[in-house]
């Protein structure tokens, strides 16, 4: 899982009541961010047996759309903690169609991809970009990452589509049952070198993250980043939902790579 979307976080997972003491001393284990990578991994069977389904049935899924609500807490001089909300909607058809619209405390912005450009629009500023893009969801990401954009959630669910979100992970525990939006999830929990996140994941036929909490360690206020996701697996998506047309009284500006590029959670 790449860190970039964990947004900088820093503290330990706290063990929940229902986690087991072996299990919470695994992922007390102390270690600094000095550590070599290749450390050995201490991995819950039943942590990997649930994000294996859940791979395998977000791979399977060619057509959806999604919503998510989003926190991120945003660490001030002397220690002050901001939190900011946004919503992300997402429409998806793999394997080469994508559209984000983000608005919220942050921004106000839409990023739509054809299977050939990516164009980002800043609703609130009246200002578009647009970049030639390759020629899948996947490759996209990749690109978006070295050119500098952080395109909403979608490294993050790439990375389980893929089956990687293990890669560097030190430690992973099924930590129980609950229940996010009324769905029941398996409650899983994770440490990497820098960072700490938890994972719930619906039960049943259709294991599909319902909530992602980061937090990345060794950094003073201990701020989070929290999405809580629904999911639609019938939507209804045309072509014309990832074509740009710019409104009236909007102007297109070059895009500005890596140091000037558009942030978004």
């Amino acid at each position: 899982m790449d860190t970039r979307s964990a947004l900088a976080s820093a503290a330990l997972i706290l063990a929940l009541a229902s986690t087991s003491a072996a299990q919470t001393q695994n992922l007390d284990a102390p270690r600094t961010a000095a550590e070599p990578a290749g450390s050995a991994q201490n991995i819950d069977p039943d942590a990997r047996k649930i994000l294996d389904a859940m791979s395998a049935y977000m791979a399977s899924v060619k057509t959806f759309s999604l919503h998510a609500d989003t926190t991120r807490d945003d660490v001030l001089a002397f220690g002050y903690k901001l939190q900011t909300n946004d919503a992300i909607d997402l429409r998806v058809r793999r394997p080469d169609r994508l559209r984000a619209d983000v608005s919220g405390d942050t921004q106000d912005s839409s990023y739509y991809y054809n299977g050939k450009t990516l164009t980002i629009f800043g609703r609130g500023v009246g200002y578009w970009t647009e970049i030639p893009a390759p020629g899948t969801i996947g490759e996209l990401i990749d690109t978006a990452q070295e050119r500098g954009i952080e395109m909403p959630l979608l490294d993050v669910l790439a990375s389980g589509a893929r089956n990687e979100l293990l890669d560097g992970v030190r430690t992973a525990v099924y930590v129980g049952e609950s229940s996010i939006g009324g769905v029941a999830c398996d409650h899983l929990a994770f440490r990497q070198p820098t960072i700490d996140w938890q994972l719930w994941v619906a039960q049943g036929e259709k294991p599909l993250p319902r909530k992602i909490l980061i937090t990345t360690r060794y950094k003073v206020g201990d701020p989070q980043y929290s999405a809580v996701l629904t999911w639609n697996m019938s939507s209804r998506i045309g072509d014309r939902d990832f074509e740009f047309k710019a409104p009236a009284n909007t102007t297109k500006i070059p895009f500005r790579p890596v140091n000037a590029a558009v942030s978004v959670p």
